[in-house]
């Protein structure tokens, strides 16, 4: 079996063969029943879709999904049998946390720093753990309702999330500290992301796509879509976001400034729930760069 490397990142080490660059969506569909959970690939048109893993039926719940390619592996939550993991292509899974967790939801990672970082909804924590599942830490343990959506900024040493059940996006340090309200008006907010390129944050929840400002300065509605989003990520390259719809059983796009959503994928596909874009090596550069600098900073 191919591992999945988590030595210190070189900063000029951007591409893997087993992540090629024209296959750069990836996301999660949970299903009930017999029916097996699966993690799919595909461009970003919707074309090509390529099963990376089928993971049993009965009550398996897939959510979030992050994307390493540098150390050649994506990375995934499970909250029907409570565990993260991760693999390479189509390699089978390796479990790295199954300990500790009732209902894992969004995953991010520091590459920098070599961590993982998630939501648990049941626990209503944040925590985090180096890459290979050791030294797991609780960040926050207070104040949260259902946390869901979660971004990273670790060039500013800053997390952001999202409850389901407050209406407020937040933020703190790593580690937990100096946690905050940066703006309120979520409404059952489920996915969030941020444009590593303009420094935005945005989220998906049942009113529609919506962007803020890391200072709250900004937050407005983009795309309106009435029913429950999921995942989200961006695009910064080709100036696209894209969120799954639960009801809905599709995959959009629109662009970042937001408008009229395109449907990327029209067949039925079970739940789509985990959703990640594979970065552009230049945006990889820039993330690595980032978590390098804030390192040394905290020093």
């Amino acid at each position: 079996m191919r591992q999945c490397l988590t030595s210190t990142i070189v900063v000029f080490a951007l591409t893997t063969p087993s992540l090629a660059v024209d296959t750069e969506l990836y996301w999660m569909v949970s299903r009930y029943g017999s029916s097996p959970d699966e993690v799919r690939r595909a461009n970003l048109g919707g074309a090509e879709i390529e099963i990376l893993q089928q993971l049993g039926g009965g009550g398996r719940q897939v959510r979030g999904i992050t994307v390493d390619p540098r150390n050649n592996c994506y990375y995934w939550t499970d909250r029907g049998r409570n565990t993260i993991s991760r693999a390479v292509g189509t390699d089978p899974p390796e479990i790295l946390v199954d300990e500790g967790l009732a209902e894992p939801e969004a995953i991010k990672l520091d590459l920098g720093q070599n961590k993982m970082y998630w939501t648990d909804a049941a626990t209503n924590k944040i925590q985090r753990a180096n890459l290979d599942g050791t030294d797991v830490e609780d960040l926050v343990t207070e104040g949260l309702d259902v946390p869901r959506g979660l971004a990273l900024d670790v060039a500013e040493n800053a997390m952001y999330w999202v409850d389901r059940d407050t209406p407020h996006l937040m933020r703190a340090d790593l580690d937990g500290s100096n946690v905050q309200v940066v703006a309120s008006g979520t409404h059952c907010a489920w996915g969030m992301t941020m444009d590593p390129d303009s420094g935005l944050l945005y989220i998906a929840d049942c009113d529609g796509i919506k962007r803020a400002s890391t200072d709250g300065s900004l937050f407005e509605l983009i795309v309106p879509q009435g029913g429950t989003k999921t995942s989200i990520d961006v695009d910064p390259k080709n100036g696209y976001l894209y969120w799954g719809h639960l009801t809905e059983h599709k995959l959009f796009r629109a662009a970042l400034d937001g408008g009229e959503a395109e449907t990327v994928i029209t067949e039925r596909i079970g739940s789509l729930l985990g959703l990640a874009v594979l970065p552009e090596p230049s945006t990889l550069a820039l993330l690595a760069l980032g978590g390098l600098l804030a390192n040394r900073r905290r020093r």
